[in-house]
């Protein structure tokens, strides 16, 4: 049997001007407070919250009648108990055991589903209806396995609260201390990914330390046996900077990753102090009617020596030094000849899809103010009808 201890309420500690022995425990059943007495104070010393309790070690929690029954009514099988003394810990969901009850069918356990007033609750009856009458009887709250006392700051009182199972039910968590991963590994199921979401003007941080220097990243391979590292510079070197990637892949094959000395990344055609190297560049016109001509710039380098040029239909190609030289020689026909120093650097024209061969090889410049590895050309469509027309060059490059 589970040790009881004196209770009341407050009424019965006013009118009967009960003063508790030191050290005796009083629980008074209308404000679900415990006193306990030392010897002089009426009705004890009330104890309060967290604070304390702070050095309990062990707490063994046992279910207690809270609850007196007063009357009962039952409409469609829904069953309405009034007690007879309001208990504002009970809520929608909570299971009670009726006991001892003079109406044997309200006897058992059941689930409240409505508080309709601070000394009512419902709950479904699954046998027979029973007249509505007066009743005797208790109601015990059930402690769920699990569960937890949590303090309610509004009614001064602890009452049951349902204890987090996982991470999932705390839609806000947020750490105390240090993370640690104790060798396991953050991972997401199905196709979400796993993001970092830094606040405004903040980064995501992968510190360094003393033994293995600064901080890194690896990259494993598919079977994480091996992997490459990123490495950030030592401390000695006192470095703060951003590197910034391009928009964009590399419109010519070879081309290497270059940084400007703000950190913007680009990707541009870097010579060697040896032998130079071959490349290819191309881009596409816009669909051209049949005798119509359209600008087009190709990256290649800033000088090359240029080899071949290929087109995907019949076409007359120009390729210039710069966009003013283009826009000069914009009114020039095709059987009319460049005037020496024009700008011009090589002109073909091809009855069909081919690749001309420009032998000797021709060097060529980006003649602009600031130059740029941009390659200005004119291409006219003389295929016999609309078309985008591809302008392929075959270059050496000298500078990049």
């Amino acid at each position: 049997m589970p040790l009881q201890i004196r209770r009341g309420t407050s009424a019965d500690v006013t009118s009967a001007s009960f003063v508790p022995l030191l050290g005796e425990p009083l629980y008074l059943t209308d404000n679900q407070k415990l006193y306990i007495g030392d010897g002089s104070t009426q009705g004890g010393n009330a104890i309060g919250g967290a604070e304390d309790l702070k050095d309990l070690t062990s707490v063994t929690l046992i279910d207690e009648s809270v609850g007196a029954l007063d009357l009962y009514s039952v409409t469609s099988n829904t069953v309405l108990i009034t007690l007879s003394v309001g208990q504002s810990a009970y809520y929608v969901g909570l299971q009670v055991v009726i006991s001892n009850s003079s109406v044997a069918a309200l006897n058992g356990t059941h689930t409240i589903t409505s508080i309709p007033t601070s000394s009512q609750f419902t709950f479904t009856l699954t046998t027979a209806d029973v007249t509505s009458a007066s009743v005797t009887g208790v109601v015990t709250p059930k402690i769920p396995n699990g569960n937890v006392l949590a303090w309610n700051e509004t009614n001064s009182y602890w009452e049951n609260a349902e204890a987090l199972s996982d991470v999932v039910s705390d839609t806000t968590p947020q750490l105390g201390g240090n993370l640690d991963t104790n060798n396991k590994t953050i991972i997401s199921a199905g196709t979400n990914n796993i993001e970092f979401d830094p606040a405004t003007g903040q980064n995501v941080i992968l510190k360094g330390n003393a033994t293995d220097g600064s901080g890194r990243i690896k990259l494993n391979c598919e079977a994480n046996s091996h992997g490459v590292v990123l490495k950030g510079p030592p401390h000695s070197a006192a470095a703060t900077y951003t590197l910034t990637l391009p928009n964009a892949l590399p419109t010519v094959t070879g081309q290497s990753l270059t940084s400007d000395t703000s950190g913007n990344l680009s990707f541009s055609t870097v010579s060697g102090g040896g032998v130079a190297t071959r490349s290819s560049a191309n881009a596409t016109t816009a669909s051209i009617a049949d005798g119509a001509d359209a600008d087009m710039t190709i990256t290649g380098a800033k000088s090359y020596m240029l080899m071949s040029i290929q087109t995907s239909a019949a076409a007359w190609v120009t390729v210039y030094t710069s966009t003013a030289a283009r826009t000069s020689d914009a009114s020039r026909t095709s059987n009319t000849d460049p005037l020496p120093g024009s700008g011009v650097i090589a002109e073909v024209i091809t009855g069909a899809a081919t690749t001309q061969k420009i032998t000797p090889g021709l060097l060529g410049f980006n003649d602009e103010a600031t130059p740029t590895s941009d390659i200005y050309l004119k291409v006219e469509n003389q295929s016999g009808s609309a078309a985008a027309i591809t302008v392929t060059l075959s270059l050496l490059v000298l500078e990049s």
